[in-house]
């Protein structure tokens, strides 16, 4: 039996944009909270959180704090990939620079859509969609209307587990080629001396 489907990302989740701030992030040691900008994010859509500023917010909203499970989209720009926000405790922001969707519906894994949402034809809707001119930008609203396709539990956390692995080899692969030329440059400096 096929349970695919077609649905509207606003059926099953809730978007908001990140949160607002008046002046640039001044990193506090011990601070209130910490704050995830588009430069935390990096090309493999992953949250390099060794980078993460940590800051002192007043009138902070802990109910706006990010959740395990949360998918940041960048909302600014012409790249609009997704990351998956996957801590656990402290207060952690996302900036205005996101639209963080939050999953409200068992039938939907946030692994799964963040995966589909850095897939062509969501990024084609998003493309195609974007306000702005000289820099596009997605609205909530846009983003709410992307239709989602939804496999199976199973099948979804089959491509979770694929993508997974996916980035597993990558981290791998990019060990061995520093360790590569870790080597070839210690070979080379013996030779020269």
């Amino acid at each position: 039996m096929n349970r695919t489907k077609l649905i509207k990302l606003e059926q099953v989740a809730n978007i908001r944009t990140g949160l607002s701030l008046r002046e640039a992030i001044k990193p506090v040691d011990n601070g209130n909270a910490s704050i995830i900008q588009i430069k935390d994010v990096k090309s493999n859509n992953e949250i390099d959180y060794s980078h993460v500023i940590q800051t002192e917010l007043k009138n902070i909203k802990i109910k706006r704090a990010l959740q395990r499970g949360d998918v940041l989209l960048r909302a600014r720009g012409a790249n609009r990939n997704a990351a998956l926000f996957d801590r656990k405790g402290s207060n952690y922001q996302a900036a205005n620079q996101f639209l963080i969707i939050r999953v409200n519906a068992e039938e939907l894994l946030p692994e799964y859509l963040q995966w589909y949402l850095n897939q062509k034809p969501a990024q084609q809707y998003l493309a195609e969609n974007s306000a702005g001119t000289s820099i596009p930008y997605t609205q909530a609203s846009t983003l709410a209307d992307l239709g989602i396709i939804v496999p199976s539990l199973r099948k979804q956390q089959a491509i979770a587990c694929l993508q997974k692995l996916s980035k597993d080899e990558e981290h791998v692969m990019q060990q061995l080629l520093l360790n590569r030329k870790k080597m070839m440059n210690t070979i080379v400096y013996d030779l020269m001396k």
